[in-house]
């Protein structure tokens, strides 16, 4: 490759762009169990989980394949032995991956 004024190398990286899912969390702040709402634009697999604030997975909430559409999950967190504060829920399916803040209150 060469580097001068009349030469001009253009190199573009082909990257398939990850779809934001939506998704809501509720109630937050949350104590017994919380309802992830989402919708899918495709059918395949999702992974819901909770992680804490270091990056660790605690648990996974929902594995599941799921036609596209839109659903509700409630899953429960106050069996989980966790201690106050601020957790992750991710949201992963084949081509999304998405994040929000949940705080957790006995």
């Amino acid at each position: 490759m060469t580097n001068d004024e009349g030469s001009i190398v253009t190199a573009v990286a082909s990257f398939a762009t990850p779809e934001k899912p939506d998704f809501s969390l509720y109630p937050n702040p949350a104590s017994s169990s919380v309802n992830i709402d989402f919708s899918l634009a495709n059918n395949g697999e999702i992974e819901i989980g909770l992680y804490d604030l270091n990056g660790r997975l605690l648990k996974i909430l929902v594995n599941e394949q799921l036609p596209f559409g839109d659903y509700s999950k409630n899953v429960s967190i106050g069996n989980l032995n966790l201690t106050e504060g601020m957790y992750l829920i991710t949201l992963r399916s084949e081509n999304s991956f998405a994040t929000k803040k949940l705080i957790y209150k006995k």
